[in-house]
Formats: C-alpha cells, sequence, structure tokens
C-alpha cells in the first residue's frame, strides 16, 4: 500500500481522460507466471483521481490501461517480468488530492488458458467429471475469433479459458451448461459473457456454437449459460471455451461452474456402471501389470461376433484400437503399444450386445 499527493506536481504524459495537469508516478515489475495485476485506488482528500497504466520506456509509453475513477480492478493480458508505470492524476485542472493506491499480483495464468491445454472433462468417452469450481482470473486472449455478436471480431477485451470433452461411442447431441456466480451488478455492468463451442483440431477450430449472456447489461438476472451441440461424432473430442469480454475497460474475473450431459454422453453414468451393459463379454485376466509395450488379455464370451478392443487414457483418448474375432468361451488376446507415456490406462471390448467391465492397468 502506497499514500501519495498530486499537490505541486506537474504534469508529463497526456491523460486519457480528464484535464492533467498534476500527476504522481510509480512503477511495478510483474512477477514471472503471472499475467495480471489487482489495484485499488482510493482517494483520501481533493480532487476525482484518472489513473493509467503503461508498458515500455518512459521515452515510449504504450498505453495499457486507462482509469477515470476509483476503482478495485483486475488489470488482465499482462506479461510475466515485465515493468509497468502508473500514473495518477486528478481529472479537474483546478484540485490537488491525496491518494492511497494498492498493488498485487493477480492470479497465476489457468492451465487452461488455450486450446491446447483445454481441461478435459471426460475421463473416459462420454463420462462427464466435474472439474470443480473454475474461473477465469489469470486467463489471457487467446486470439481465437469470437462470432455473433462481434461479426468475428473479438473485442478490445477479452479473456477466455477452455474445455474439451469426448463424445461415447454412438455419438448424439450434448448440451453444455456453465452457471456463473452472481457477481457484484456494479462491476459488472458493462461486461460480456460468452460460451463458444468448436470441433476439429486446435490449429483448424470451427464454431459448432456462440452464445453470449444478454442479460448481464440488465443487472445479472440470467446467471446460466446452455450451449445444445447436434449430430456430434462417435469418440470424437470437441472444445468449448467460456470467455468473457467488454469493448472499455478490464473487469475483475470470473467464476463459474461446468456440468455437460446428453445421448453424446451417455457414458455419464460412470466408468463401472457403464461397463456392466453386456455381462456375457468379460475381461477374466490381463497382465502384465506395470507392462512396458504389450499386454496379454483372457476374456471370455457368451457367442461368436466381431468385437473391438480398446485401450484409452483417463481422459477418453484412445490410444490403441482392435478388432477381434471372437469365439465363444475362452479367448486370449495381445494388444501391443509403442512409445505411450508411463501412466494409468484403461481396456474394454465391445461389440453389438454392449461393452464389458473396464479395466485399469499400470504402463511404465
Amino acid at each position: 500500500m502506497l499514500s501519495g499527493t498530486t499537490l505541486f506536481s506537474t504534469s508529463d504524459v497526456t491523460a486519457c481522460t480528464g484535464n492533467t495537469d498534476d500527476d504522481a508516478w510509480f512503477s511495478f515489475q510483474l512477477p514471472e507466471n503471472h499475467t495480471s495485476a489487482l489495484f485499488k485506488l482510493q482517494s483520501d482528500l481533493g480532487g476525482k483521481l484518472g489513473m493509467q497504466v503503461f508498458r515500455g520506456e518512459c521515452t515510449n509509453l504504450i498505453l495499457q490501461e486507462c482509469f477515470d475513477s476509483p476503482w478495485i480492478d483486475d488489470i488482465s493480458g499482462l506479461e510475466p517480468g515485465q515493468t509497468y508505470w502508473i500514473q495518477i492524476y486528478t481529472l479537474d485542472d483546478r484540485a490537488a488530492a491525496d491518494f492511497t493506491l494498492s498493488l498485487a499480483a493477480g492470479p497465476m495464468q489457468p492451465d487452461n488458458d488455450d486450446c491446447v491445454n483445454a481441461t478435459s472433462i471426460t475421463s473416459y468417452p462420454g463420462y462427464f467429471v466435474d472439474p470443480g469450481p473454475q474461473s477465469t482470473a489469470g486467463a489471457t486472449n487467446s486470439g481465437v475469433r469470437l462470432c455473433y455478436p462481434f461479426d468475428e471480431k473479438t473485442p478490445d477485451y477479452a479473456y477466455d479459458v477452455w474445455y474439451s470433452f469426448v463424445t461415447d461411442y454412438t455419438g448424439g447431441d450434448a448440451t453444455v451448461t456453465i452457471h456463473f456466480n452472481d457477481p457484484p451488478v456494479n462491476e459488472y455492468e458493462y461486461l460480456n459473457f460468452h460460451l463458444q463451442g468448436f470441433e476439429g483440431q486446435c490449429n483448424n477450430l470451427t464454431t459448432l456454437s456462440c452464445l453470449q449472456n444478454d442479460d448481464v447489461k440488465s443487472g445479472f438476472k440470467d446467471s446460466t449459460i446452455v450451449m445444445n451441440l447436434y449430430g456430434l461424432k462417435p469418440a470424437t473430442s470437441y472444445y468449448f471455451r467460456v470467455l468473457t469480454s467488454s469493448d472499455t475497460r478490464n473487469y475483475a474475473p470470473v467464476d463459474f461452474t461446468v456440468f455437460a450431459e446428453g445421448t453424446a454422453m451417455e457414458g455419464t453414468v460412470g466408468i463401472e456402471d457403464h461397463g456392466a451393459d453386456h455381462q456375457g463379454l468379460e475381461i477374466t485376466r490381463y497382465y502384465p501389470s506395470p507392462a512396458h509395450n504389450v499386454l496379454n488379455i483372457d476374456y471370455v464370451a457368451d457367442d461368436y461376433t466381431r468385437s473391438q478392443l480398446y485401450m484409452t487414457d483417463l481422459l477418453g483418448h484412445v490410444i490403441q484400437q482392435k478388432e477381434l474375432l471372437t469365439r465363444q468361451g475362452e479367448n486370449h488376446e495381445t494388444l501391443q503399444f509403442d512409445q505411450v507415456p508411463s501412466g494409468l490406462y484403461i481396456i474394454y471390448i465391445e461389440n453389438e450386445k454392449g461393452r464389458s467391465q473396464p479395466k485399469r492397468f499400470v504402463v511404465e
């Protein structure tokens, strides 16, 4: 916390708003791994205050943010380790002011700040796993274009976090629900909330749906956005992002929860329960565990049929798939895999009648 005054000071830089005939200057260096800073500017005595934040050198300052009244604010999109400059001044050229400035590094940049590092909400194809409380705190702008209502132009201030899910083996429809925790209305008067769904790869995304919470400006009456995605392919990864935006200024981070369901998410009943839909197909033994590059699998079936053997990671991504000609009774199969990272994996067998109980094993 710093105390200062503009009394008897002169002006060095023209302000973005108001009349600057006096100012006081401070600098700070943002810590590594942080992309935002928290400011609180309070006028203790005198005129109304304004504040500007710059990056660059004193001889070549670049405006980062402009404030025209005392705020508690979170400036996002900053560069870790960068030095920033703060100019505090009175808006009225006939007044001076004493003030108090509080400054702290904001939250660290979230792991899911871009598509490549999206948080998976399925630990098995079609099986939703609650990622827990979520937030846009510390997020930056991934640069992916936004659709309606901005005609694919991303607003000046936009910060997003990313998620992915894998559909089950039949595909179908999915509904993604984002519920925002109720924030103070005065801090969010001009803030927009968006939910955008994609198909494809992170380097080549196609928008499937793009929604905005239109009730924010009228007092945040609707704190939920529901996105419906139709005709999703089986066992396929899809992405969505939660984005906050404003054309005028930065705002504090937003907290929310995530939920997904639908015909493409039938695995939501759970890994163990979902595997019980075909009692006549069972993996009885699998070895060795830990395995290195091959796994032996013994299983029994109640009839002759063609089946599929799947190996997936805990996020539901298919690592290996093999077609089996299943005989009635006892069967043996080997599954070979190379260059698979160490970790915990899942195997199961599936045919037209259903799926065997999934089994977990370790790869070293």
